[in-house]
């Protein structure tokens, strides 16, 4: 599962337990949009890191 982590933070920047393969495409008109974990504004992509999470 791709997660995006924000830097700020380095808590997931959208809710965990849904599918996020479609994030790693994330549409311009997506942003800017609210963490998760901290609630702070996310205005760009360069705000986010993609992580890989592997669940067993």
């Amino acid at each position: 599962m791709i997660v995006l982590i924000h830097k700020t933070c380095n808590g997931p920047a959208v809710e965990t337990d849904t599918l996020t393969a479609e994030a790693c495409a994330l549409p311009v008109e997506a942003f800017p949009f609210t963490c998760f974990t901290c609630l702070e504004e996310i205005t760009d992509e360069s705000e986010l890191r993609f992580s890989e999470e592997i669940r067993m």
